[in-house]
C-alpha cells in the first residue's frame, strides 16, 4: 500500500466539452488555393446596350456578289425611228443632184451668155468640174444653215433625226455635211457603208450622230 496523498499525474484534457458550457472547440482553418481574380467587365455606354430583342434581324435571301456585271451594250439609234433605206436614199440624192445639174446649167448658161469663152478643152473641163463642185457645196451648205431637209429629202417624206428622235440642230447638220464630203472624198467609201451597216448607216451618220428616216417627228 503507498503512503501519502499523492496522486497519479493527469493529463490535461486539450479540448473543453462544448455541452459543459466551456469554450468551443479550436478548428484550424483549411486554407484552399487562392481564388483567381476576376478582372471587372468594360463599362460600355448605354446608347451601346441593345438587348437581344431590340437588335433587328438581317436576313439575306442569297448572297451579294461584289462582282457587277456590265449591262447589254446599247445600240447605236435610241428612238424607235426607222433608218430610211439605200434606195429610198438614192432617190432623195438622186433628185438633189437633178437640182444640182440644174443650178450647174443655169449658170453656164449665164457664162455663156455673157461671151465668156475658155479655149482650152482641159482648162474648161476643170473649171466645169470645180464649179459643179463649188454648187454642190453651196446647195447641200444652204440647207444645212438654214435648218432643214434638203428639197430631194422634203421630195421623198425623209426627215434627219439624232439617235435619240430629235431635230438637229445647226451644227449637227453642219458636221454631218463635213463628214459626208470626208465619206465621199475617200472614194466614196463612207458613202457606201450603208452597203454592210448593220443599221444601214454611213459615216457621216456615225459621226454626227443623225441618220435620215422617213417617219416624221411628233406623228
Amino acid at each position: 500500500m503507498i503512503a501519502g496523498n499523492s496522486r497519479a499525474p493527469r493529463q490535461p484534457a486539450l479540448f473543453t466539452p462544448y455541452e459543459m458550457g466551456g469554450e468551443s472547440p479550436k478548428v484550424i482553418p483549411f486554407a484552399g488555393p487562392p481564388a483567381a481574380k476576376r478582372e471587372p467587365a468594360p463599362k460600355v455606354p448605354r446608347r451601346q446596350r441593345i438587348t437581344e430583342a431590340e437588335q433587328p434581324s438581317l436576313s439575306f435571301s442569297r448572297p451579294i456578289s461584289s462582282r457587277r456585271h456590265a449591262p447589254p451594250a446599247d445600240p447605236t439609234i435610241f428612238c424607235d425611228a426607222r433608218v430610211a433605206s439605200p434606195a429610198h436614199r438614192s432617190l432623195a440624192a438622186a433628185i438633189d443632184l437633178t437640182m444640182v445639174a440644174v443650178s450647174m446649167a443655169i449658170l453656164l448658161s449665164i457664162f455663156y451668155i455673157i461671151g465668156a469663152r475658155v479655149e482650152s478643152p482641159k482648162l474648161a473641163s476643170i473649171l466645169a468640174g470645180a464649179g459643179a463642185a463649188l454648187v454642190a457645196l453651196f446647195y447641200y451648205a444652204f440647207w444645212a444653215i438654214v435648218g432643214t431637209e434638203t428639197i430631194g429629202m422634203r421630195w421623198t417624206g425623209l426627215r434627219i433625226l439624232t439617235f435619240d428622235g430629235c431635230t438637229p440642230v445647226r451644227p449637227q447638220r453642219l458636221a454631218r455635211l463635213a463628214s459626208g464630203l470626208l465619206g465621199l472624198i475617200a472614194g466614196g467609201l463612207g458613202i457606201l457603208w450603208i452597203l454592210v451597216d448593220e443599221e444601214q448607216l454611213a459615216w457621216h451618220d456615225h459621226i454626227s450622230k443623225t441618220f435620215p428616216s422617213p417617219d416624221i417627228p411628233g406623228r
